[in-house]
């Protein structure tokens, strides 16, 4: 028995950030592309004509704000999954969409939403082991920003700095109130004196981190790559 795809529709002002998503959804075997709008009044239309099952909205819109998608969308079809499209400086909006129903982003600009691209170009090999997780109900947006903020830069520096050829990440839980998160690369590692994630830094990470009341341990030598482990204390429902 065929797997059901998952459904995409999609709401951006920008042609080509919809051609990109449009081309990959399309190519994905277990995606079906729903279409695209370009405003909150043909998005809110697309949204609620064909019921995706992930809802694709970017904030910044040319008859108003992507919120209002976000909050019609999320009252009246639960059942669907709104991420939202952001520029990478748009965190206090990203933590604003997330209260308002969305359940994560995608980033927009040009350096992160080209991970993909930059892991299939560079030939790099990636092993996903993550497990079925249970909702973290206490978690809040901002802690899941920071949280994805910091796998995205250890996948990005792995991918754009170390050279490596095989990156691995793993996500399960510890124990019954405690995250782990693994990424690992055999690229060329750095110097642990010096900051070796060019741009926001291993600094960034660790600020990320401390904001997140978790445990980040980053073992690297040169030449020998880098290992990044978090460890997330859950708390548990009350």
């Amino acid at each position: 028995m065929a797997r059901e795809r998952i459904s995409v529709a999609l709401v951006d002002d920008d042609p080509a950030v919809r051609q990109r998503f449009k081309t990959s959804i399309e190519k994905h075997p277990d995606l079906l592309w729903l279409g695209e709008a370009t405003c909150v009044r043909e998005g809110k239309a697309l949204a609620l004509s064909t019921s995706p099952r992930v809802l694709l909205v970017d904030l910044g819109l040319p008859d108003g704000s992507g919120m209002e998608i976000i909050q019609a969308v999320s009252q009246k079809q639960p059942n669907t999954e709104i991420m939202v499209v952001s520029m990478f400086g748009d965190e206090g909006h990203v933590v604003q969409a997330i209260e308002a129903g969305a359940s994560g982003y995608i980033l927009k600009d040009t350096d992160d939403l080209g991970l993909e691209r930059r892991i299939q170009q560079a030939g790099l090999e990636l092993e996903w082991k993550v497990d079925d997780l249970p909702d973290f109900p206490n978690m809040t947006p901002q802690d899941a920003l920071n949280l994805q903020r910091i796998v995205q830069e250890t996948l990005v520096n792995a991918v754009k700095h170390a050279k490596a050829s095989k990156v691995s990440l793993i996500a399960r839980m510890k124990a019954p109130n405690c995250l782990k998160i693994q990424v690992k690369d055999n690229g060329c590692g750095f110097d642990d004196q010096q900051d070796g994630f060019t741009g926001r830094g291993l600094s960034n990470l660790h600020y990320r981190a401390v904001e997140l009341n978790a445990s980040l341990t980053i073992n690297t030598q040169l030449g020998r790559g880098c290992c990044v482990e978090l460890q997330v204390p859950i708390s548990k429902t009350s």
